[in-house]
C-alpha cells in the first residue's frame, strides 16, 4: 500500500524515530517521497539527512515544496536534562526545544502542512496530584522542561499535536529499564529511586500513535496536547521490581536478584558523593570543576489519556507493554 500523504521525519536517528519507521515498513511501502531527517546528533556514516531545525533557511531548504498534504514528525530531542543547567547546556537546550520547534511551526502555518511534535510530562514539574490530565496547568521546574514547554506552545498555537509521553524504552538506545537491569545482571542489585512516578512508554506503542496521526486522511484527534503513553502509572523503583519479578519468573535472573530503593537526594549522594547541586545552591564565583549540577526532576510524571481513551486510540497498560519488551527485546550484557 502507498501512503496518500506525504511524510517527513524529523529525528530518524532517534530511538523513537527508529520505531517510527519500523512500523511504516511493516504497515506500508514506505512512500517514494519519505524523508528522513536528522537533527543535532547524526553520526558522520548515518545515511540519514543532516538537519539543523534550528536553522530557519535550512529548515526552509528541507521542506520546499511540501504542504497541506504533508505530514512531519518530529521526534528529535535534546536529552541532557542535568546539562541543561549549564551555561553551555542552556544554548544547546534552547536551539534544540525552542528555536527548532518555533521554526517548525512559523513553517507549518505559512505551508498548512501537519505537525506530530513530541512533548515531555516533566512540564508539569513543580505540580503534584494523581494523573495529570491535559486541562492541568504546565509548570516546569527545570530549564530542560522550560524550553520543552516553549517549544510545545509553538506547535500547539499554529495547530500541530504535542504529544506529551514520559519515560520512553524501546528496542534502540539507552534508557532507564535497560541500565537498571544490565546493573542487576552484573552485580545482581541496583538501586533505583522511589520517590519520582510517571507512565512507562514503550517507544513501539508510541511509534504507532504517531504513525496513525500521520497517515490518517481524516483527522482521528484534535489538535493541541494529548497525554501519549501507556496505561496507568509506578514509581521508578516499582517499574524495576516490576521488570525483576517477571524476569525471574521466566527464570531469567536469579531469586537473589533485587532493587534497593532509596531517595532521589540518597541518589545523586550515593553517585556522586555529595559533589552535586542544584543550580539556585550555586554562588557566584564558586569553583564548579568537582561540582555536578544537577536538575530538579518532577516528583510525578504520572498521566491520564482521557483524549486518546475518549477516540479509541488508547496505549496498552505499563505492565502488559514491559512484558512484551523484557520478552522480545531485552537482552542481558554479555
Amino acid at each position: 500500500m502507498t501512503l496518500a500523504r506525504n511524510l517527513i521525519l524529523i529525528g530518524a536517528n532517534e530511538p523513537l524515530g527508529y520505531s517510527i519507521l519500523e512500523q511504516l515498513e511493516q504497515r506500508h511501502e514506505l512512500y517514494p517521497g519519505m524523508e528522513q531527517l536528522a537533527a543535532y546528533d547524526l553520526k558522520e556514516a548515518s545515511p540519514i539527512q543532516k538537519l539543523d531545525l534550528a536553522d530557519l533557511n535550512e529548515l526552509e531548504r528541507a521542506l520546499e515544496g511540501y504542504g497541506p498534504e504533508t505530514s512531519v514528525m518530529n521526534v528529535a530531542a535534546y536529552h541532557n536534562v542535568d546539562g541543561a543547567e549549564t551555561p553551555q547546556g542552556q544554548k544547546e537546550s534552547h536551539r534544540a526545544s525552542v528555536e527548532g520547534p518555533r521554526n517548525l511551526a512559523h513553517l507549518a502555518r505559512q505551508k498548512k502542512f501537519r505537525v506530530i511534535h513530541l512533548a515531555t510530562a516533566y512540564g508539569y514539574g513543580k505540580s503534584d496530584k494523581g494523573l495529570f490530565t491535559e486541562q492541568d496547568r504546565l509548570d516546569p521546574n527545570c530549564q530542560y522542561a522550560t524550553d520543552k514547554v516553549a517549544g510545545q506552545h509553538a506547535i500547539e498555537e499554529v495547530g500541530g499535536w504535542a504529544l506529551v509521553t514520559e519515560a520512553l524504552y524501546g528496542p534502540k538506545g539507552k534508557h532507564f529499564i535497560r541500565a537498571v537491569l544490565d546493573k542487576i545482571y552484573l552485580e545482581d542489585t541496583a538501586a533505583v529511586v522511589q520517590d519520582q512516578t510517571g507512565s512507562p512508554t514503550y517507544t513501539r506503542d508510541l511509534a504507532t500513535l504517531f504513525v496513525t496521526l500521520a497517515v490518517s486522511e481524516q483527522e482521528v484527534l484534535p489538535r493541541g496536547r494529548i497525554h501519549a503513553v501507556n496505561q496507568g502509572a509506578c514509581s521508578r523503583a516499582e517499574w524495576a521490581e516490576e521488570a525483576v519479578r517477571y524476569l525471574q519468573r521466566k527464570k531469567r535472573l536469579p531469586p537473589v536478584a533485587r532493587i534497593d530503593r532509596i531517595g532521589t537526594d540518597q541518589f545523586n549522594n550515593r553517585e556522586y558523593n555529595g559533589r552535586w547541586k542544584y543550580h539556585e545552591q550555586v554562588r557566584k564565583g564558586e569553583d564548579l570543576t568537582h561540582v555536578r549540577l544537577v536538575a530538579h526532576r518532577p516528583i510525578n510524571c504520572s498521566l491520564a489519556t482521557p483524549i486518546l481513551n475518549l477516540h479509541g486510540l488508547s496505549l496498552r497498560p505499563w505492565k502488559e507493554a514491559l512484558h512484551n519488551y523484557l520478552d522480545n527485546e531485552y537482552r542481558p550484557p554479555k
